[in-house]
C-alpha cells in the first residue's frame, strides 16, 4: 500500500514536471527566435540601440530563468526515478522476509539504516521518548495515520526478563507509596 501510494503521487508529479519541461523548452526556442529577429531588426536599423538592449535583456533573463527551472525539474524527475529504484530494492528485501518466526540481528541490519533515540520527556508526568527509525533504501518511516492500533497505543512485546523487571519496578513503586502513606499517617496533627 505504501508503494502504491508513493507511486501514484510520483506519477502525477512526474507527468506535470514533464509537461512543464516541454512548455519551457518550447518557450526557450521561441525566445531564441525572437532574439534573432530582434538582432536582425537592430542590424537593419529598424530598432534603436536602447530598445534592442531592453528587448534582448528581457528575453535573456526570461530564457535564463526558464533554463534554471527546467534543470530543477529534470533533477526532481531523476530523484523520482532514484526513489523508485530504491523502493523496488526495499520491496525485494521485504519479500525475502515475509514469513519468519524469529527476528534475527542479521534481518535488523538489512532493514534498518539507523535509529535515533531522542531525549526522554517527563513534562506531562509520563515518561515519553521519541524514536526515529530510518530504514534502508526508503529513509525515515512514519506509520501512516490510517494505521492505528486498537486503542491508539502501540503494543510492546516484552521478553521474560523485561516482564520481571517491570514487575519489580511496580512492586517497588507500591512499596514506596505504602511507606509514604504510613509516614503521613504517623505525623501528629497540629491545631
Amino acid at each position: 500500500m505504501l508503494r502504491e501510494e508513493s507511486a501514484i503521487k510520483q506519477a502525477e508529479s512526474a507527468k506535470s514536471h514533464r509537461q512543464q519541461i516541454t512548455k519551457n523548452e518550447k518557450r526557450i526556442a521561441e525566445l531564441d527566435l525572437l532574439f534573432r529577429k530582434t538582432y536582425e531588426d537592430f542590424a537593419a536599423e529598424r530598432l534603436t540601440e536602447k530598445r534592442f538592449e531592453q528587448l534582448s535583456g528581457g528575453y535573456e533573463s526570461e530564457q535564463t530563468e526558464l533554463e534554471k527551472l527546467t534543470a530543477e525539474l529534470r533533477i526532481e524527475l531523476d530523484a523520482f526515478d532514484t526513489d523508485s529504484v530504491r523502493g523496488d530494492k526495499f520491496m525485494d528485501l521485504a519479500k525475502r522476509y515475509t514469513d519468519f518466526s524469529e527476528l534475527t540481528p542479521a534481518m535488523l541490519h538489512e532493514f534498518i539504516e539507523k535509529v535515533i533515540v531522542h531525549e526522554a520527556d517527563k513534562s506531562s508526568g509520563v515518561r515519553e521518548q521519541r524514536v526515529d527509525i530510518y530504514l534502508n533504501y526508503i529513509g525515515q518511516f512514519n506509520v501512516p495515520e490510517w494505521f492505528k492500533m486498537e486503542d491508539d497505543t502501540p503494543q510492546v512485546i516484552l521478553t521474560a526478563e523485561e516482564k520481571k523487571r517491570a514487575q519489580w519496578r511496580e512492586y517497588a513503586r507500591v512499596a514506596r507509596e505504602k511507606k509514604r502513606n504510613a509516614k503521613i499517617q504517623e505525623q501528629p496533627i497540629t491545631a
